[in-house]
C-alpha cells in the first residue's frame, strides 16, 4: 500500500474500525509482546482529527458569548475563563504516555508514574462502552490493561479520545493475544439478554409517555 494510500485510509477509519481490528475481548490472556511500543494521549493528536469541529464548535460559543453578554465585557471574559478552566482539567485527565515493552509496562500521567512488569499483565484490549442520550446511542472506547500483583486484579482504563487511530492499530499488532472463545460465547448470551431486557424497557417507557399524554388530551379536551 502506497504513502498516500495509507494516508487515505487513516483519515477515514473509525474508532469503530479499530475497535473491530484490535483485541477486544476482556477474557483473552496476553502472550508476547513483540517490540517496544508507545502510545501517547495529548490534545494534539486531538487537534488534528478534529479540526473542523473545534473550529466550528469555537466559533458558536464565542458568538453566543457576545451575544448574550455584549453590554457586559467582563461577563463574556469571565465564561471564556470558566470553560478554558473546565477544559484544562480535561486535557490533562486524558494526557498520558503508555509505553509497553517486552519487559516492562509504563504508564506516565500528568502527575504520577505506573509501572508494571509485563509478566504480571493479564490482558490488554480495547472497550466499546454504550450509553444512551434520549434512546439515542453515543459510543465511546477505552484502552484496558488487567494485570496481577499481590493477589489482586487492577484494570487500567486509559481514554482514546485524545489517540491517534493509526497509532493504537500499529500498537495492537505489536501486542498478541490468546482469545478463550467459549467464554465470550457465553458473554455474547448474557449481553443479549441484558440487551432484551433494555429494550423492552425502553418500549414500556414510551409507551408509557404515550399513555400520559393521551389520557391528558382527552381530560383537557373534556373540559
Amino acid at each position: 500500500m502506497s504513502n498516500k494510500k495509507k494516508n487515505d485510509y487513516y483519515k477515514k477509519v473509525t474508532w469503530d474500525k479499530v475497535y473491530e481490528g484490535s483485541n477486544n475481548s476482556q477474557f483473552s490472556q496476553l502472550i508476547d509482546i513483540k517490540k517496544e511500543s508507545i502510545l501517547k494521549s495529548n490534545i494534539t493528536n486531538f487537534a488534528k482529527s478534529n479540526k473542523i469541529v473545534l473550529t466550528i464548535v469555537t466559533i458558536i460559543f464565542i458568538a453566543t458569548l457576545v451575544v448574550a453578554f455584549w453590554k457586559v465585557p467582563l461577563m463574556i471574559v469571565l465564561s471564556a475563563l470558566i470553560m478554558a478552566f473546565f477544559l484544562l482539567l480535561i486535557i490533562l485527565h486524558n494526557t498520558f504516555v503508555l509505553k509497553v515493552s517486552p519487559k516492562m509496562v509504563t504508564l506516565k500521567t500528568m502527575f504520577q508514574k505506573n509501572e508494571i512488569k509485563t509478566s504480571d499483565i493479564v490482558t490488554i484490549y480495547m472497550n466499546k462502552n454504550k450509553t444512551r442520550f434520549f434512546f439515542i446511542p453515543i459510543y465511546t472506547y477505552s484502552l484496558n490493561i488487567i494485570y496481577y500483583r499481590d493477589d489482586i486484579y487492577y484494570n487500567i482504563t486509559l481514554p482514546t479520545v485524545m489517540m491517534d487511530k493509526k497509532v493504537v492499530t500499529n500498537f495492537f499488532k505489536t501486542i498478541e493475544c490468546d482469545v478463550d472463545k467459549e467464554t465470550i460465547k457465553k458473554q455474547e448470551k448474557i449481553d443479549q439478554k441484558e440487551q432484551a431486557v433494555l429494550k423492552l424497557f425502553v418500549t414500556t417507557s414510551i409507551i408509557a409517555i404515550i399513555l400520559v399524554f393521551v389520557i391528558a388530551a382527552i381530560i383537557m379536551y373534556k373540559k
